[in-house]
């Protein structure tokens, strides 16, 4: 056998056909290893940049909701309000201060499961604000209820007192937020 490729220049012709066709395949190889690297670093890129882009999308939802329920909070005259059920309760032995509801918190609402994502200095704020104003809401449920109205009246202006209170520190709980947001938004420009 060894005689008959040796006769046909079988060694050489072998050793000239099998470097260009290892060359080729190890040269293929890398080619493909690369295309992988290539494709998961544009990948993990493109990943990144979405991320990136749903946090922005989150934090500037929130930002809206926040400040909507901020302008509201600050067309509200509170110590006016306060000396304007204070007056009725003196005025009347059955007079019983009635509070709205609070608006429903559609966007936090929706987006609270994603919290994790958000910036470590915006979760914070965040939340103690959402804390506030649930029991604020909780608060203004109880207000609403017959068993508040059966209440004695001092008793039922004390409480209107103590959600005037709970109002001013969601107000200022709802600064706090926001201005969390903003500078967490400014920050993500500057990177």
């Amino acid at each position: 056998v060894m005689h008959s490729i040796r006769s046909y220049g079988g060694v050489e012709a072998m050793r000239n056909w099998i470097s260009p066709a290892i060359i080729a395949v190890v040269v293929s190889a890398l080619v493909t290893v690369a295309g992988w690297f290539v494709t998961y670093r544009y990948s993990l890129r493109l990943e990144r940049e979405r991320r990136r882009e749903k946090i922005r999308d989150f934090q500037i939802a929130l930002r809206a909701e926040i400040r909507s329920e901020l302008q509201h909070l600050n067309e509200e005259n509170l110590d006016l309000e306060l000396k304007t059920i204070e007056n009725a309760y003196k005025a009347s032995k059955t007079y019983s201060v009635y509070v709205p509801g609070l608006a429903r918190h559609a966007v936090f609402d929706n987006l609270v499961k994603e919290i994790h994502i958000l910036p470590e200095n915006v979760i914070d704020p965040l939340i103690l604000y959402s804390r506030q104003r649930q029991m604020l809401d909780q608060f203004s449920s109880e207000m609403r209820s017959d068993k508040f109205a059966k209440l004695a009246q001092s008793r039922q202006l004390n409480m209107y007192r103590d959600y005037v209170g709970v109002t001013k520190y969601l107000r200022t709980l709802a600064v706090d937020a926001v201005a969390a947001i903003d500078t967490a938004l400014a920050d993500r420009r500057t990177q």
